[in-house]
């Protein structure tokens, strides 16, 4: 195999070329494999001479092939017990993670802490197996600590020093922060011009709430004590800078002081913000409005003043969202919501707006309704009022906490037409609240300070429909990476483990950016489904805790997962086939060495 270099006009392109002699006579040749140009090489691979790293790629791709034509034995006994108490199961899916880690910058971000600090033990050690243990093993610090005999490499510490180390996480979180956006920068396309924040809470199970962990609003409705996690996401779906805040703090206080953060460490001032409506308070919504900033943020009709809730729920005046190849008739038609509510509308949103000057300040006022929206609100409500039926049926049931409960829908009378005390209550179907409810049917409100001479509505909808994805993050480190129940007790160990929780869950999205590449994934707006070659971050983690080896007597190991797709693309990514039926020790020390040099 031989390196192939494609000159064109805006670069020069890169390939692995394997030449091959004809049954019928003659030679010719194939791409064994495509590299890329000169640039995304550079940031992939995190280096400043592609063609340098491309030769390596090649030679360790004739050494493989070498190895192909050789052949190990292993002398195995059925009589033979196998060493107790030794550790024969390897993974092999953090050497994937291992490249990501360094790729970040995160050792050099812990040889920061090192230097600024007086510790004597090896934090960058400690941060590598708490990141792969979260996004491999998922357990406590204990059980990581007790599990490091399953890693390919030694890990020189103790388990007093992890728990040092999550303190000192903990006090360098806004260095680390910074390292980390920095870092990822030169490595990771980000797009900062609209950012997005949430809040999401963990839950500890112990009883008493103390000095950090308090009783809160659980969006779970645990009765446990909880700590908040704040979290601002990138246009890109990558993690952006986060705050960790005891469990009663309000919500709308933990934003803007993140904001202010990020224009000091970050060097990132001027972006939109996009919220859901339990962080716009008019104190947040002022401060974005300044400096560059802006924001789109959700709001409720039914909290509007009774004038601008008849302007939301008018019948004429709206619009169409158009798309590309709609006529220039339908880009200019003003619709009556009675006319669009046919099955050739079922996927079209309208939308009308405004400004107003109701919180004491200008914002404009986007209210769009969809068809679509509108049957799924009366479907999911007619199963509700089906479960307050029989709920009524069996005599009543209690109201819980939450907005969607079907109870509400029962109204109890305990008098009787002459206003007597009853001795029987009786209980129906509340007909008001159905209507009152009916009416908002499919309709939904922004709020932001954006002009329409630079956002057009669709912008607009455009912008914050990239809102669930912070959700996404947070089912990420809850289901995934499994980041609650938490054990710890002392606030800056809590600390220091989310750290570790939002390192991983940035190597693993970066990780699914990258496979998305290199199967060339494309997703068009308003297509449904998922694309082909897409892997969830869900199958990417399961992957990779999958991906283990077992060790033979003799030092080589064999691989003990099934291949896929997938697993190609880990291999490809990685740079080493760990798919082999037989992967000999010296591979595998060289692997290690790799990383370690970067």
């Amino acid at each position: 195999m031989y390196l192939q270099i494609v000159e064109t006009k805006k670069s020069r392109i890169l390939n692995i070329v394997k030449s091959f002699r004809k049954e019928g006579g003659g030679t010719s040749s194939t791409i064994v494999e495509k590299l890329g140009n000169i640039e995304d090489i550079k940031k992939r691979e995190n280096c400043s001479d592609p063609i340098a790293w491309a030769k390596s790629r090649v030679e360790e791709l004739n050494k493989m092939e070498r190895e192909k034509k050789q052949t190990v034995m292993l002398s195995l006994s059925p009589a033979a017990l196998i060493p107790i108490d030794k550790p024969r199961v390897k993974c092999a899916g953090d050497l994937l993670l291992r490249k990501y880690y360094h790729r970040l910058g995160i050792d050099t971000i812990c040889a920061g802490m090192a230097k600024r600090g007086k510790f004597q033990f090896n934090i960058d050690a400690i941060m590598q197996k708490l990141v792969y243990s979260r996004l491999l093993h998922r357990g406590s610090k204990l059980a990581t600590y007790n599990g490091l005999g399953s890693y390919l490499d030694k890990s020189p510490f103790e388990l007093e020093d992890v728990y040092r180390s999550l303190a000192v996480m903990s006090r360098e979180s806004a260095y680390i922060q910074a390292g980390l956006y920095a870092n990822s920068t030169k490595s990771v396309e980000r797009d900062t011009s609209v950012v997005y924040y949430d809040c999401t809470n963990y839950f500890f199970e112990i009883e008493e709430a103390d000095g950090f962990r308090k009783y809160g609003v659980s969006k779970e409705h645990r009765p446990n004590p909880i700590v908040q996690l704040g979290l601002f996401m990138d246009r890109d779906g990558l993690p952006l800078s986060f705050c960790i805040n005891p469990g009663n703090t309000a919500e709308t206080q933990t934003m803007t002081p993140l904001e202010d953060t990020m224009e000091r460490d970050f060097g990132v001032s001027c972006f939109i913000v996009c919220t859901d409506a339990g962080l716009a308070s008019a104190e947040n919504r002022m401060a974005n409005s300044k400096n560059g900033r802006g924001y789109i943020t959700a709001a409720s009709i039914k909290k509007m003043k009774e004038f601008m809730q008849e302007w939301a729920l008018q019948q004429d005046g709206w619009r169409l969202i158009t798309r590309k190849g709609d006529s220039e008739e339908l880009r200019h038609r003003v619709f009556r919501l009675e006319e669009v509510k046919k099955e050739e509308w079922l996927d079209r949103v309208f939308y009308r707006e405004r400004w107003t000057n109701e919180a004491g300040f200008d914002e404009r006022v986007i209210v769009t309704y969809s068809y679509k929206y509108d049957l799924f609100a009366k479907k999911t409500r007619d199963r509700q009022l089906e479960r307050a039926q029989k709920a009524i049926e069996k005599g009543g049931a209690k109201r819980g906490k939450s907005p969607n409960d079907p109870a509400r829908f029962i109204k109890e009378e305990h008098v009787t037409q002459d206003g007597e005390v009853a001795q029987i209550k009786s209980m129906g179907i509340d007909a008001d609240r159905v209507e009152y409810e009916e009416k908002y049917d499919g309709f939904y409100c922004l709020l932001t300070s954006l002009q329409e001479k630079d956002f057009h509505a669709r912008h607009i909808l455009a912008h914050n429909a990239y809102r669930y994805q912070v959700e996404a993050l947070f089912r990420v480190t809850k289901t995934d990476l499994k980041a609650r129940p938490v054990y710890l007790q002392v606030e800056e160990r809590i600390k220091g483990h989310f750290i570790t929780c939002v390192i991983a869950l940035m190597i693993l999205r970066i990780i699914q950016i990258d496979i998305d590449k290199l199967n060339k994934v494309e997703k068009r707006d308003g297509e449904k489904g998922k694309p082909e070659g897409h892997y969830s971050i869900t199958e990417i983690r399961n992957t990779l805790e999958a991906m283990n080896l077992v060790q033979c007597k003799d030092g080589n190991f064999l691989p003990a997962y099934d291949r896929t797709q997938l697993t190609d693309c880990i291999n490809t990514l990685q740079g080493y086939r760990t798919d082999t039926e037989v992967i000999p020790k010296s591979r595998i020390r060289k692997m290690l060495r790799d990383v370690k040099k970067g």
